[in-house]
């Protein structure tokens, strides 16, 4: 699911630019519970063409962690 947030939170329409996630960094605070995990992420596309996708990780006991992408930004 961590690395769900760049396509969960796509800033920029999908048919003009491509938006490919460089790296993965995952954080968690604990192990996760439950079947179920589930994210609330946000994208920051800069025009120098790098940008963000940040996001918030839970599962059924609450807040888990943090994932971030960099992302390379181009149009097609």
């Amino acid at each position: 699911m961590a690395d769900a947030g760049n396509g969960v939170s796509a800033a920029l329409d999908w048919r003009r630019y491509v938006f490919i996630n460089t790296d993965l960094s995952v954080h968690l605070k604990r192990l996760p519970e439950g079947g179920w995990i589930g994210l609330d992420a946000v994208t920051w596309p800069e025009p120098h063409g790098i940008g963000l996708t940040d996001s918030v990780l839970w599962d059924e006991g609450g807040r888990l962690g943090r994932a971030v992408q960099t992302l390379l930004v181009r149009e097609r």
